[in-house]
């Protein structure tokens, strides 16, 4: 869950040097970060740290990978070679994504695409003082003057600069907030097409860990305590848990798999066998959160032995995800890396021992991530590496701390940079709350906001996240004593549970445990110059900043055909079967809230009749 930040203060200043911006949201809102579940034994909870940043755009795996992209080999060259040996020549054929939305702005530029000039007095002298004594005072008001005017570029210059000069002062905190806010502003785009990926790309994505699906992206869920669901039942520990046949009803989709919380050893801690039963006989792989009260408890004995063999028993994937949220120090496991590594790996070799079907997660909370990587067991240590984060409005439920305009990218991305070319990554906690305890004032637009940045940048920038479990609780409603309140629920509010089923739609969420004859959901690939388009088109355009208000539109041959100010990826639907036909200029272009120019982005492809 969300954990309460360190050096609030430190954030506050450093936050507030780039607090002018002219387009903040219309309204305010204070989600606290998501507690956990009153099953859990000692949950906790998480504030975000208030610096946003998406990652680059371009960024996808390692430059090699890159590489195995094939524009030119759209749909028609997608087939699957049998006998080659790669790991998509079992699966069927491509499925493609449901309809998109089209435009909801007119098809027309709000302002010539001419870059706002910064005319500001201060400028000349805070410039002197940057260069002459790397004030951290002057960096700070040039780049609220940069973005109040519109510069987010020069913003995004200025505060890399200074995120270098922190952290060779060895101030790490400040340096990573500089750095987050830089990607934040940071205004590149990226064009994609959705296309059947080709087995080379299927290749690439998938590592073989125990669990990973081959492409695409499991729907995840913590579903026990939203109490709009009505269907209940006990397991063996005398926890109860929601269906998965009513969650789907209630979502318009299967998900591929469910967590809940479990203590390691102890009092009701057995295996929960019923839950994993009645997930299994519905497609979903189960999800256990495993936590122990200490460290100490944790032996090659009897308790984990028979619990590694009750997992193989089921013959059906698991995921066991041990000691989450260690570089949190509200987890009794916090404080010893050495110790918790010896530990970690001897719960993953045991469970591999008897289990082979099980997928240990390695998962940390960020905010913090100071240590973090102080904790991992290393490659041959666990199977797959995930992260908990969440969107609220205000840090802390502080009205002084909005965190409005974060993008909550910027605590999956170092996740990712990391780890991601080895490992399959999870995204083991996400929610974005519609209603925070702070004024109790229901606050849709945000949540959606969050949540269509988070959904609909996996299949573009983070192919190789596996797996994304929404925290579906009122906290509110089920207070833990210490934690901050809000609601993250899915099922109370029609128009988050709207955009919700919107952005699952695709088949690149995947509703059940995936098998190697199943359907490739198609999948959107960088798109590059001189690609071949014909007939109707999947095109989508993602642009790094994602700030309340910010303009889409994409041109072709100088026509506009799409404009929307929706959050996350851009997608259009381009029917291109009268033209124009020949080599045609798509363009991308930005602007912010204000109607003022930001960037653009261009390819040149060839339409054909």
């Amino acid at each position: 869950m969300p954990r309460i930040r360190p050096s609030t203060a430190l954030l506050a200043l450093l936050l507030a040097g780039c607090s002018s911006r002219p387009d903040a949201p219309p309204d305010t809102s204070q989600p606290p970060q998501p507690q956990q579940p009153d099953a859990r034994p000692d949950s906790q909870t998480q504030d975000p740290r208030p610096l946003p940043s998406p990652r680059s755009a371009q960024a996808q795996l390692s430059p090699a990978q890159e590489q195995d992209a094939a524009p030119e080999a759209s749909r028609e060259a997608n087939s699957d070679a049998p006998g080659s040996g790669g790991l998509s020549s079992g699966l069927s054929s491509a499925i493609i994504a449901p309809a998109m939305v089209q435009s909801e702005l007119p098809l027309r530029l709000p302002a010539p695409a001419v870059a706002p000039i910064v005319r500001d007095p201060r400028v000349p002298g805070l410039k002197a003082q940057i260069a002459k004594y790397r004030l951290f005072a002057a960096y700070r008001a040039l780049e609220g003057i940069d973005l109040a005017a519109g510069s987010y570029a020069e913003a995004a210059r200025l505060l890399r600069e200074e995120s270098g000069l922190y952290a060779a002062k060895g101030l790490q905190d400040a340096s990573i907030i500089a750095a987050q806010s830089a990607a934040r502003y940071e205004p590149s785009t990226a064009l994609f097409q959705e296309r059947a990926p080709t087995e080379q790309e299927v290749t690439a994505l998938y590592s073989g860990a125990p669990g990973e699906p081959f492409i695409g992206c499991y729907l995840g869920a913590f579903i026990d305590r939203d109490d709009a669901l009505r269907e209940t039942y006990q397991d063996e520990n005398f926890q109860t848990h929601r269906t998965s046949a009513e969650w789907s009803q209630a979502v318009g989709k299967g998900h591929g798999s469910l967590f809940m919380y479990l203590a390691y050893a102890g009092r009701n801690s057995n295996f929960p066998l019923r839950w994993v039963q009645e997930l299994k006989a519905h497609g979903v792989i189960p999800h256990i959160a495993w936590e122990p009260g200490n460290l100490d408890d944790v032996r090659d004995d009897k308790y984990l032995q028979g619990f590694a063999r009750a997992c193989a028993g089921v013959d059906w994937p698991i995921f066991i995800r041990f000691a989450s949220e260690m570089n949190g120090k509200w987890t009794p496991y916090h404080n010893d890396p050495r110790k918790y590594r010896k530990k970690f790996k001897l719960v993953n070799r045991v469970l591999h021992r008897y289990a082979p079907r099980v997928a240990t997660i390695w998962c940390v909370s960020n905010p913090p991530l100071t240590n973090a990587f102080d904790y991992y067991p290393g490659d041959d240590g666990c199977d797959w590496v995930g992260v908990n984060f969440y969107s609220v409005p205000f840090h802390e439920n502080r009205r002084e701390q909005p965190a409005f305009e974060e993008n909550p990218l910027a605590f999956l991305d170092p996740i990712y940079k990391r780890f991601a070319v080895h490992k399959p990554i999870a995204i083991c906690e996400f929610a974005a709350s519609h209603r925070p305890a702070l004024d109790n004032i229901t606050r849709n637009a945000f949540a959606i906001q969050k949540m269509s940045v988070v959904y609909s940048a996996l299949p573009r920038l983070y192919p190789r996240v596996k797996l994304v479990d929404w925290f579906s609780m009122d906290t509110i409603a089920r207070p833990t004593p210490g934690k901050t309140l809000s609601d993250y629920t899915l099922t109370q509010q029609p128009q988050v549970l709207a955009a919700y089923r919107q952005l699952i739609s695709s088949p690149y969420f995947l509703s059940r445990a995936q098998r190697l004859s199943d359907p490739k959901p198609f999948l959107p690939r960088p798109l590059l110059d001189n690609t071949r388009l014909r007939g109707i088109e999947r095109i989508s355009a993602w642009c790094n900043l994602q700030l309340s208000g910010t303009k889409v539109f994409a041109t072709l041959g100088g026509k506009v055909v799409y404009a929307s100010a929706k959050p996350g990826a851009q997608e259009m639907a381009l029917d291109l079967s009268r033209g124009p036909f020949g080599k045609q200029k798509l363009e991308v272009l930005v602007y912010d809230a204000r109607n003022r120019f930001v960037t653009r982005t261009s390819r040149l492809v060839q339409v054909l009749s």
